[in-house]
C-alpha cells in the first residue's frame, strides 16, 4: 500500500529541506491509510473496542533529502511480531526518480483506556 503526499513549504527548514520530524507525520498518514485500505477505520476501532495503538518505538533512516513540492509515495506494510506487538514498515520514495529517500518503522502495542497492555484482537490479525 502506498500513500501519495506532496511536500508542503511549511514542512521545510531554513536549508529548504524537509525537516526530519515530518517524516514521522508521513508515517502516521501511511499507517492510517493502510488500515483504512484493509477496512479498519482507526477512529472507529478506538471507539468500538476501547483499544489504542501507541507508538512504542520509532526508527527512521534518512537517505536523501526531500524538498518543497517533491511528490512522494510512502509505502507501508505490517508485521505481527508477537501476541502484543506489531510493526509498520515504511519506505519513502520520491516520485520523479523513484529514489528511496527514507526507510523506517514504528512498533506499536495495544492498550486499553486504563493503559493496560492487551493482546492483539483477532479481528485485527485477520485483516493482516
Amino acid at each position: 500500500m502506498a500513500s501519495r503526499i506532496r511536500v508542503r513549504y511549511s514542512e521545510t527548514d531554513k536549508m529548504g529541506r524537509v525537516y526530519h520530524s515530518h517524516y514521522l507525520v508521513w508515517f502516521e498518514i501511511a499507517r492510517v491509510d493502510l488500515m483504512r485500505d484493509k477496512g479498519l477505520v482507526y477512529s472507529q476501532f478506538e471507539k468500538e473496542k476501547s483499544l489504542y495503538l501507541p507508538v512504542r518505538d520509532v526508527q527512521c533512516k534518512y537517505k536523501f533529502p526531500l524538498f518543497y513540492d517533491d511528490e512522494i509515495d510512502v509505502e507501508t506494510s505490517l508485521d505481527i511480531l508477537d501476541k502484543k506487538r506489531i510493526r509498520f514498515n515504511y519506505k519513502i520514495i520520491r516520485i520523479t526518480d523513484r529514489k528511496i529517500c527514507a526507510i523506517g518503522n514504528t512498533i506499536h502495542v495495544f492498550i486499553d483506556k486504563e493503559g493496560v497492555l492487551q493482546q492483539i484482537p483477532e479481528e485485527f490479525t485477520d485483516l493482516f
